[in-house]
């Protein structure tokens, strides 16, 4: 069973998404560098999570059930990437952050706190085949795309996918043709959320649990570093 990382609670000090593939060399030619060749089908997302040296009581607990229950069944966790700073952000009057709103009669909560809801909303314009490369967004609530914004896509049965925007033409006031990687991991549905307010991905720890466990030194601090790597479980139960 795929479990969720609790983000909200253990926030990272320090984070490092980063896409990694497997070049082969050719050898060495007669002029100019040897050719290479990329065999990994577009990469694969790693994400280092630093937690600090100082997680306090509460959280290292936390970081020990997490291992805990990730060492067991498939180790497979939704991993969030934390990328507010460069999500994009509609700007309204400066603004930032979760929208808020009431019930549909204008009622509050009793405490008088309002619903949050999206401020980032895409769509795939078109529907979108596996292993594309390319898609049309229809922007709904947003700011504009640049280029090295994270996004995910959730697919039927690979789950939640991370991918990285790499190009940007709008084409109109909303529209919005991008170039993306990796490839997409399965087909995708035109009116599919490209959900950039919360990017994630189905991971895996490296090198499993065991060596993720937190180091604790005199002084009770408590050194916590997770590594990812893309999980591929799906493909074996397709």
């Amino acid at each position: 069973m795929t479990i969720v990382f609790p983000s909200a609670l253990l926030r990272p000090n320090s984070l490092r998404p980063a896409l990694i593939g497997q070049t082969v060399g050719g050898g060495a030619a007669l002029v100019g560098p040897e050719q290479s060749a990329e065999l990994s089908g577009g990469g694969w997302w790693t994400l280092d999570y630093g937690l600090g040296d100082r997680p306090g009581v509460v959280r290292l607990k936390l970081i020990r059930a997490l291992l805990m229950r990730m060492s067991r069944g498939s180790g497979e966790v939704v991993m969030p990437i934390p990328d507010e700073p460069q999500a994009p952000w509609p700007d309204a009057n400066g603004v930032r952050g979760p929208a808020l709103t009431t019930f549909s009669d204008g009622a509050t909560f009793s405490d008088g706190a309002l619903f949050s809801q999206p401020r980032i909303v895409f769509t795939l314009a078109q529907s979108l085949a596996e292993n594309a490369g390319e898609a049309v967004l229809t922007r709904e609530v947003g700011g504009d795309l640049i280029g090295g914004e994270l996004f995910t896509l959730v697919h039927p049965l690979a789950g939640p996918r991370a991918y990285c925007v790499d190009s940007v033409e709008q084409t109109g006031a909303d529209a919005f043709t991008i170039g993306f990687g990796p490839p997409a991991r399965e087909a995708a549905t035109a009116g599919d959320l490209a959900d950039f307010q919360d990017p994630r991905c189905v991971m895996r720890l490296v090198n499993g649990s065991a060596e993720a466990w937190p180091t604790i030194t005199r002084g009770w601090k408590a050194a916590s570093s997770l590594r990812f790597v893309e999980s591929f479980d799906y493909l074996m139960e397709a």
